[in-house]
């Protein structure tokens, strides 16, 4: 007799972990209690030293771990991480992305752009990473390379408030107060909230402008 055998094995224990231990979020892991986040990243690292862990699975594994050190604010540990699993899959914009995100929080601008044009060069129309990019521009005095990011990022999803008021900032930083309140403006309306109100009231990188009487009445519609 002869014909073709076809048949699906099952998955094997290693596999059927490491399915298991990708269905986290972000949001979900920052609810947990650090004790549970410990758990979870040990529990994560007993399945990346598996002997036999595929190279991609493992770049996955340690992505999935250092989301849950972001969600308890470990930058530090959640960075290094996301650069090991850069070393098992190169060219994956959003490791290059959380990446940037990462060196941006702690500070290295410089590197954090680095990483985000990373990932621009794979996929040019990256929203989330035009718009971190512009706050590290703004972060590093690069104020018209900043708006540009933030016009871009704008330019795909001109629902993301956050890149209107960096873009305010950035204008403010370079004393130019008429498009920096409009950008302002803009954001509050979008907000639908007093959100980025509360925000420019003690945010630094409106002093260049904090006395001029329309950013006052934009900011406290009291102000006369």
């Amino acid at each position: 007799h002869s014909g073709i055998w076809r048949f699906t094995p099952e998955k094997t224990q290693v596999e059927r972990e490491t399915a298991q231990a990708l269905t986290g979020s972000f949001s979900e892991y920052a609810q947990l209690s650090e004790e549970e986040r410990r758990q979870k990243v040990w529990e994560l690292q007993n399945i990346i030293d598996t002997k036999h862990q595929p190279d991609g699975k493992r770049a996955e594994l340690l992505s999935e771990q250092g989301l849950v050190l972001a969600a308890g604010q470990d930058w530090l540990e959640a960075l290094r991480c996301f650069e090991e699993a850069s070393n098992f899959r190169e060219n994956n914009t959003n490791n290059q992305i959380i990446r940037g995100a990462l060196l941006g929080t702690l500070g290295r601008y410089e590197e954090a752009i680095a990483a985000l044009d990373a990932a621009l060069a794979i996929k040019p129309d990256q929203y989330e990473a035009l718009h971190n990019k512009g706050f590290a521009l703004g972060a590093i005095g690069r104020y018209e390379e900043a708006i540009a990011a933030c016009d871009a990022a704008i330019k795909l999803n001109d629902k993301d408030v956050s890149s209107w008021y960096n873009k305010a900032c950035a204008y403010a930083l370079s004393s130019q107060p008429g498009p920096a309140i409009t950008e302002l403006r803009k954001a509050i309306e979008l907000s639908g909230t007093d959100e980025y109100i509360e925000m420019a009231k003690t945010d630094s990188d409106f002093d260049n402008i904090r006395n001029n009487d329309r950013f006052q009445r934009l900011i406290s519609p009291t102000h006369q």
